[in-house]
């Protein structure tokens, strides 16, 4: 049976010791974190060869399945490639935790790259078994320094279960009197990555009136959209009505999304009713600070 971590060790009634095995600690490491970048691991091209440098980083690596999560710090190491010819390519720069039970040379934790083959259109290369996909690097044709690569991929850094990512995008229409539309209009477009299946709020806090010192009132429409603005896209949808009062409504909604990276913008109209005008910073009359229309995305946790 496995012992907790802060508990000494003993034998059992045969002399043999009773503790942790290799397994188990990679089990304890798998609950706290997802697979990813802790610290360090920072990629920095050449301006004169075809080489990367990686630095110190603590990374955490999974070969998926029931066999855990390795936590290791890894070596500044240089990686050479080849130069490219008439075709651009990919590189895949990985970090990979050895294991000798498992078929590896030795127990070492160590960063390496894999050449993709050139093409017009280059895809990824395989990586070895148990490999942690640091950056993929796309590499134009006729290089022969790696300074005129780019990343094409978001970094993974690792989080610890029951964290949060905080504010995912937040887009503030910060125009203040009659809007120059009152026809539907697209608006507040973002983009944002999550590196696992999260749980999320996505939120509109909206603050319209009337023309002031006027008795009158409308209704306005919004639609919330993922990843597209078409029919499709829409995730939520609600009405609101307005006067001349300067009230602020928010109107938030909670969805999962898959790991990756993804869109968010916001659709609105006056769908009956007088012009709205929105309303944002300091009023005159009172002094009070007002906030306009606001998309936020936050994340509220692992999904699942």
């Amino acid at each position: 049976m496995p012992t907790g971590i802060g508990i000494a060790g003993v034998l059992d009634e045969d002399g043999q010791p009773v503790g942790r095995t290799p397994q188990d600690d990679r089990h304890i490491n798998n609950a706290l974190r997802t697979p990813g970048i802790l610290q360090g691991a920072v990629v920095e091209t050449s301006t004169t060869a075809m080489t990367y440098r990686v630095y110190l980083g603590v990374i955490q690596m999974t070969r998926g399945g029931d066999d855990g999560a390795v936590l290791a710090p890894v070596p500044t190491t240089t990686l050479t490639v080849a130069a490219t010819t008439g075709l651009p390519r990919r590189d895949l720069i990985y970090a990979k935790q050895n294991d000798p039970t498992k078929g590896d040379p030795n127990n070492q934790a160590f960063y390496g790259v894999v050449q993709g083959t050139p093409n017009s259109t280059p895809t990824d290369p395989a990586l070895p078994a148990g490999a942690l996909l640091l950056e993929r690097i796309h590499v134009p044709a006729n290089s022969t320094r790696t300074s005129s690569a780019y990343r094409i991929n978001d970094r993974p850094y690792s989080i610890p279960y029951g964290g949060t990512l905080g504010i995912l995008h937040r887009a503030v229409d910060t125009h203040n009197g009659l809007a120059a539309r009152q026809d539907w209009q697209t608006w507040g477009n973002g983009e944002f990555f999550v590196p696992t299946n999260r749980l999320l709020e996505f939120s509109l806090l909206t603050c319209v009136s009337t023309d002031v010192g006027a008795s009158r009132r409308g209704t306005m429409r919004f639609n919330i959209n993922l990843d597209g603005n078409g029919a499709g896209n829409v995730i939520t949808s609600f009405e609101r009505a307005y006067d001349q009062d300067w009230t602020a409504h928010h109107m938030p909604h909670v969805q999962a999304v898959s790991a990756g990276r993804h869109t968010v913008s916001f659709g609105r109209a006056r769908v009956n009713g007088d012009p709205f005008y929105q309303r944002y910073g300091v009023r005159a009359s009172d002094g009070g600070r007002y906030p306009g229309i606001v998309l936020m995305v936050r994340d509220l946790g692992v999904a699942g």
